[in-house]
């Protein structure tokens, strides 16, 4: 009996495609095996998805190869994959393809190879042969079908035998790092060797890798004379840990005990673990609160019930204390997965994961697919956080994905956060979700006091805008007095936003972007950057447009901030954090040294918003926080609210108390009363009262639509008539069309962009996603000439 599979294949292709399974390939041909299959008159690749007993049409053509000796993808991943190209309308084989490291996209290949005695054939055939004999084999992806026919009676003859061969080098084994028996406390080496002693306060949690060591500042030579000196053991993941030597420090040792509102959240992950239900908990803690210590205990609870666990966290190169919290507590049975590892350790990764080998994965964004057999547990961590969000190519939000993965497997999910999202709230209001709070932070550590500095009055006392306040100002060098630390935020990297004519006014722009020029200095002068497109120009040396020279830079970045602190605290030893540090090397040893106390006051942007704990930080200052509040977005005064208060919460973390300025000349807006206030669920329902009245989420659903290309006119047009047709196919739906209108960023990297927004009657995503199928469908969608159509379903930025 035939047996037709259907094949995701990797083409802008959105249906299945059916082919016939060879008799030679019925037992390699299993769902989630990569293949190759004729298309036209060409050969693509693809997966095979599920396998059916007969075709949707007459005459399919034959699948050509499989290209797995096993599976890459489970059963629940190629489901996964097939939901979210629905839903995300997005290509199935594109979609599957994403799901893999990128080492593993083209891991393996099937050859033959000559066995047995010169068979007695000619022509074709024996050519085949003649090319299996030769050291790499006769490539069996390569084949048409005819030829494939050839192979498989040589295979049936004995004269060929089918194999698998590995185009790349295997992966490296993982290297741990652990105490020895014998190490010195940290204390001991403090003075002499700083570094080291570094090293030995980070593995006293438990054994590390060499990666968790690498996002803490722990480098190589510093380990490497650890080792020599027989302080440190070193063992890669083919040993176990008790083989590797004797641990000084037992894994999981001083483990806090749960405060009360810790444990019961304990209870409900515990009962719904116990039903193997779908449980959606929101867990809303104050910064400080221990949500990390009830992720790793649910974790516990989990692996101690067989099933798997993912840990997702917005970027995990930022967190390197978190990191090293989770591989402490579980050492070698979690597996990481983020793009600063290497290929090859992503790739050991996952196969780890893959073999059963480990329960637990926690990364980033793409870690959502990780394979994980009985997946019981999801934490996402800082689940409000926009960097869940893939905003090129699949457009998927990682929380959404995961969500979808916890409700397939029955397993608690668990959503944290200080600043949980409004609509999470609201689901929790209406019941779907199980609210969960921790309101105190954990010992005998107190809530950051809340300052509110009206920066008009301070404008109008000095006569000049103001950048930093006398009343944060103080706050600082009483700081500074008592040794502890400060921490000006300001979320603006660069010298100056714009560089401006004193003559004509114009400010420098972007020739492809409709956004002005960062001015960045530079030893020996400075540059004028693109924050959106990249691009790079010295600073001229008058005014494009009129000539006159005198260019002023107007506005404030953080290494202005830094040139002001330096010059007001010169005794003062300050750094700075942001995207431009954190390219160069890293950012691990600012932080490093910020941990350490050997940096008094730290200048930075949102990177440093999240998932730190300094000890000495007392002080915070956000030195304009009116940044971001009036985007032309729904979101904007939650995004502002989120981030003030997840700054603010940085300060005070251990038995000094702590205070946070927040500098604005809008005093007077809720956002910031409610900051100062802490009434976290006055501001979300003041905030649930707008949108219902305006339509937006959670209330409705919404897809946004991005016209774009080189011609304005052009790309115009075709936003016009994308909007015409979806107004005319989604009465039949009731989903409402607002646009086209110009983006509110309308010009990037040299293409001119109009939106078309599309909104649900209701929350139910269904009426959205089967209007964008009918314009898929009705080719209103596809690319005409350059202008080209792009969407994104539940937009997280409107810009």
């Amino acid at each position: 009996m035939d047996r037709f599979a259907r094949v995701a294949v990797h083409r802008p292709l959105f249906r299945l495609l059916h082919y016939r399974v060879p008799e030679h390939l019925l037992d390699e041909a299993r769902p989630g095996v990569r293949c190759v299959v004729p298309l036209g008159r060409s050969r693509v690749d693809g997966f095979v998805v599920a396998l059916d007993p007969e075709a949707e049409v007459g005459g399919v053509r034959d699948l050509l190869e499989v290209l797995d000796p096993d599976p890459v993808l489970p059963p629940d991943l190629v489901e996964l994959g097939l939901w979210m190209a629905r839903y995300y309308q997005h290509y199935p084989g594109e979609t599957l393809a994403r799901m893999l490291p990128p080492r593993l996209r083209a891991r393996a290949r099937p050859v033959y190879r000559a066995a047995g005695s010169e068979p007695a054939v000619g022509g074709e055939a024996r050519r085949l042969w003649e090319q299996a004999c030769r050291p790499e084999g006769l490539r069996a992806d390569r084949l048409g079908p005819a030829q494939a026919r050839l192979v498989a009676e040589l295979v049936s003859t004995g004269a060929l035998v089918r194999g698998w061969a590995v185009e790349v080098g295997e992966a490296p084994a993982e290297v741990w790092f652990g105490l020895a028996a014998g190490a010195p406390p940290p204390s001991q080496v403090a003075r002499r060797a700083p570094r080291m002693a570094e090293a030995l306060s980070c593995l006293a949690e438990g054994p590390l890798p060499r990666w968790a060591l690498r996002q803490r500042g722990v480098g190589a030579e510093v380990l490497g004379r650890l080792v020599a000196k027989g302080w440190v053991a070193r063992f890669d993941r083919t040993q176990t840990p008790g083989s590797a030597g004797t641990w000084a420090v037992a894994q999981g040792s001083e483990r806090p005990v749960p405060t009360s509102e810790q444990a019961d959240a304990l209870v409900r992950v515990r009962e719904a673990l116990d039903e193997r239900a779908f449980r959606p908990i929101v867990l809303q803690g104050v910064t400080g609160s221990g949500k990390t210590e009830v992720y790793l205990r649910a974790a516990e609870e989990t692996l101690a019930r067989g099933r798997g666990v993912l840990f997702l966290v917005p970027e995990i190169g930022l967190t390197p204390q978190f990191l090293g919290r989770v591989c402490a507590r579980f050492a070698d049975r979690v597996a990481v997965l983020h793009s600063g590892l290497g290929e090859g350790e992503r790739a050991l990764q996952w196969e780890r994961l893959r073999r059963g080998e480990v329960a637990m994965a926690l990364g980033a964004r793409s870690a959502v697919f990780a394979p994980l057999a009985d997946l019981g547990l999801v934490v996402v961590d800082e689940e409000h956080e926009p960097a869940y969000k893939q905003e090129e190519g699949l457009r998927y939000h990682a929380k959404h994905v995961a969500l979808y993965r916890a409700r397939q497997a029955g397993a608690v999910a668990i959503l944290g956060s200080a600043t949980p999202d409004v609509e999470s709230l609201w689901l929790c209001r209406t019941n779907r979700y199980t609210l969960c709070r921790l309101p105190r932070r954990v010992g005998a550590a107190g809530p950051p006091r809340i300052r509110v500095v009206d920066l008009r009055q301070e404008d109008r006392r000095r006569g000049r805008r103001t950048l930093i306040s006398e009343p944060l100002a103080g706050a600082v060098e009483g700081a500074l007095a008592r040794r502890e630390q400060a921490l000006l935020f300001l979320n603006r990297r660069g010298f100056s936003p714009a560089l401006v004519c004193g003559a004509c006014g114009e400010a420098l722009r972007c020739s492809r972007c409709a956004v002005g020029l960062t001015f960045h200095r530079r030893p020996g002068g400075g540059v004028l950057l693109c924050h959106y497109c990249g691009a790079r120009r010295p600073v001229p040396a008058a005014c494009p447009a009129c000539e006159a020279p005198g260019l002023s830079p107007v506005g404030a970045g953080t290494q202005r901030l830094l040139e002001a602190v330096r010059a007001r605290w010169p005794e003062a030893r300050v750094a700075r954090f942001d995207r431009d540090v954190v390219r160069r090397d890293g950012g691990r040893s600012v932080l490093v040294a910020f941990e350490r106390g050997e940096v008094d006051v730290l200048v930075g942007t949102q990177m440093l918003a999240k998932g730190h704990h300094f000890p000495r930080l007392t002080v915070v200052g956000v030195v304009d926080a009116d940044l971001g509040l009036h985007f032309p977005d729904f979101r904007a005064s939650e995004r502002t609210f989120q981030l003030l208060v997840q700054v603010a919460g940085r300060a005070g973390r251990e038995d000094r108390p702590g205070v946070a300025y927040v500098q604005t000349r809008s005093p007077e807006h809720p956002v910031f009363r409610a900051v100062q206030t802490g009434d976290h669920d006055a501001f979300a329902q003041a905030e649930l009262e707008a949108r219902r009245e305006a339509g937006y989420p959670p209330f409705r659903r919404l897809a946004l639509a991005l016209v774009s290309g080189k011609d304005r006119e052009a790309a115009e047009r075709g936003a016009a008539g994308l909007a015409r047709r979806a107004s005319a196919e989604g009465r039949r739906w009731e989903v409402e069309v607002l646009g086209p209108a110009p983006a509110p960023l309308e010009q990037l990297r040299g293409r001119w962009r109009f939106q078309v927004l599309l909104r649900a009657p209701a929350s139910d995503p269904r009426p959205l996603t089967a209007l964008l199928g009918r314009l898929r469908a009705l080719g209103a969608m596809d690319p005409l000439g350059d202008v080209r159509v792009s969407l994104d379903m539940d937009p997280v930025s409107m810009l």
